[in-house]
């Protein structure tokens, strides 16, 4: 039997997160959420060990470069696989 993918998932005040992690637990991946905060995804990439981490370009206390510098850093073993994403809203 192959263990499962262990993802982190930065929170989004929208609907997004459960829709995305939903979608990624059918597909087979363990999900974890947290805050989206630079502070709290490091606690949790301390605390959780995932295999990878997709969260928000800029964050509360860091932002993702310095998330990653942080990790880089870090004595937790093995470094996970960072997906960074952003979004832009155009009104026009």
């Amino acid at each position: 039997m192959t263990e499962k993918i262990k993802l982190l998932l930065t929170d989004d005040p929208r609907d997004t997160t459960k829709i995305s992690k939903g979608i990624l637990c059918e597909k087979g991946f363990d999900v974890e959420t947290c805050q989206k905060d630079g502070k709290a995804v490091l606690l949790a990439i301390k605390n959780s060990l995932p295999d990878v981490v997709i969260m928000d370009m800029y964050m509360p206390s860091f932002d993702a470069p310095a998330v990653c510098k942080a990790i880089t850093n870090c004595d937790i073993g093995k470094k996970p696989v960072v997906i960074v994403t952003s979004n832009y809203e155009n009104y026009f």
